[in-house]
């Protein structure tokens, strides 16, 4: 028999734990995605009368949204690549220094034969697909300043 035949329990448990890792990751996601678009949404508004200006007296449009677009992405690449930078000493401190599990869940852990630690992963990958999902979130919150400055009225924008 395999593991998975002996231990069904387990396998449920740990598809149980897969499913709570996808939903706090998403709830996450849903979390910085607004942070960054609360970022660039006060970037453009806090700048309409800049554009209003601009566009009056002649910038084009779409040289405009080309500026405010790669400003709002070279915005989110600079808080990508500061976050990687800060969050790998602790993730390789944790790598060499588990947190070691107490109690009656570390005695449970022991019980199905496993060490009672948490363990951390540094594999590169990890770190790729979560920065490139948060620089996807970038690059769709800068789609905002194309839609405002789209639809930029000259007049209104120089008085708000």
């Amino acid at each position: 028999m395999t593991w998975k035949e002996m231990m069904p329990e387990l396998v449920q448990g740990i598809a149980i734990n897969d499913g709570g890792t996808v939903i706090m990751l998403l709830i996450l996601y849903i979390v910085i995605g607004f942070g960054i678009f609360g970022t660039v949404m006060m970037m453009t508004v806090e700048r309409t009368r800049e554009f209003g200006i601009l566009v009056s007296i002649g910038m084009n449009r779409w040289r405009l949204i080309l500026i405010t677009v790669v400003e709002s992405i070279f915005v989110s690449s600079v808080g990508l690549a500061a976050g990687v930078l800060v969050s790998i000493p602790p993730v390789y401190y944790f790598y060499f220094h588990p947190v070691h599990i107490g109690g009656t869940y570390g005695q449970a852990m022991l019980a199905y034969g496993f060490e009672p630690i948490l363990p951390i992963s540094i594999d590169p990958v990890v770190f790729l697909m979560q920065g490139f999902t948060i620089f996807c979130l970038g690059v769709l919150s800068a789609s905002y300043p194309f839609f405002v400055i789209r639809s930029l009225r000259p007049v209104a924008a120089m008085r708000a």
